[in-house]
C-alpha cells in the first residue's frame, strides 16, 4: 500500500514539474517582448529573469525528490508491472510532455540569448557614444576657457 502511494507522489511530481515548464514557457514569451522592445526595459528583464529562476529551482526541487521518491519504488514497479500499469502508462505521458516542454524552453532561451545580445551590444554602443559625446564637451569647455583668457602682455611706454 505504501508503495501505491510513492506512485502517486511520482505522479504528482511529475504534474508541478509540467507546470513549472509551462510558466517558465510563459515568462520566456514575456522576456522576448521585453527584449523585442527598443529600448528594452532592463528592469522588467531583470525582475523576469529572477520569477524565472524561481521556476528552475523549483524543477531542481522536483528533480531530486522524483530521484529519491523513484529509488524506493523502482523495485516494486519492475516486479509488479502489470499491477501499475495504468501508472506506469500515465508517468510515461507525463514524461513525455516534459520532454517537448523541455525542447520548447531550450529554443525560447537560445531566441532570448540571441536578443539580449543584440540589446546589450545596443547598450554598450549607447554608451560608449555618450561617453565620446562628454569628452567633446569637456574638450570644447577648455577649449573655450582658453579663448577668453588674454595672455600677459607688456605696454612699452617709451615714446
Amino acid at each position: 500500500m505504501q508503495e501505491k502511494s510513492y506512485i502517486q507522489i511520482l505522479i504528482q511530481s511529475l504534474h508541478n514539474k509540467v507546470e513549472a515548464l509551462d510558466n517558465i514557457i510563459q515568462k520566456n514569451k514575456e522576456q522576448f517582448e521585453i527584449l523585442s522592445e527598443e529600448e528594452a526595459d532592463m528592469d522588467a528583464f531583470e525582475e523576469n529573469v529572477r520569477a524565472k529562476s524561481e521556476f528552475v529551482d523549483k524543477i531542481v526541487f522536483l528533480d531530486d525528490g522524483f530521484e529519491e521518491v523513484y529509488a524506493r519504488v523502482k523495485e516494486e514497479l519492475d516486479t509488479n508491472r502489470e499491477a501499475h500499469a495504468d501508472e506506469i502508462k500515465q508517468m510515461q505521458e507525463l514524461i513525455s510532455e516534459i520532454t517537448e516542454r523541455s525542447m520548447t524552453v531550450q529554443a525560447q532561451e537560445q531566441r532570448n540569448k540571441e536578443l539580449a545580445t543584440q540589446q546589450f551590444s545596443k547598450a554598450r554602443k549607447k554608451l560608449r557614444s555618450v561617453k565620446a559625446g562628454s569628452k567633446v564637451a569637456a574638450q570644447y569647455y577648455t577649449n573655450m576657457q582658453q579663448l577668453n583668457v588674454i595672455d600677459p602682455q607688456f605696454m612699452d611706454r617709451k615714446k
